[in-house]
């Protein structure tokens, strides 16, 4: 799990952040659903954000769902790869 420092928490720093980091938000969720999955749990925080401490979580229930977005995401990054690995996750659910 990372931690990001954000300079204020109103509703508009937040979507900046998401997009301006949207790529290496991605790698984590992948990273944290694939725990997820070898490790037959639930649930696990992808990231925390600061000052104000704001976690964000991926869960089981929306797994699938959430992989299709990312292909969708890595997509528009022309990256492959990642677009695969979404794909090889989705199959061993």
């Amino acid at each position: 799990m990372k931690k990001f420092k954000i300079n204020g928490f109103t509703k508009q720093v937040i979507d900046e952040f998401f997009i301006d980091n949207e790529r290496e938000i991605w790698y984590l969720i992948l990273d944290a659903i694939e725990y997820c999955v070898s490790n037959n749990l639930d649930e696990k925080q992808v990231l925390e954000l600061e000052p104000e401490v704001e976690k964000f979580f991926v869960f089981r229930s929306s797994f699938k769902d959430t992989l299709e977005k990312g292909i969708t995401v890595f997509e528009k990054y022309e990256d492959y790869e990642q677009c695969a690995r979404c794909k090889l996750i989705m199959n061993s659910l």
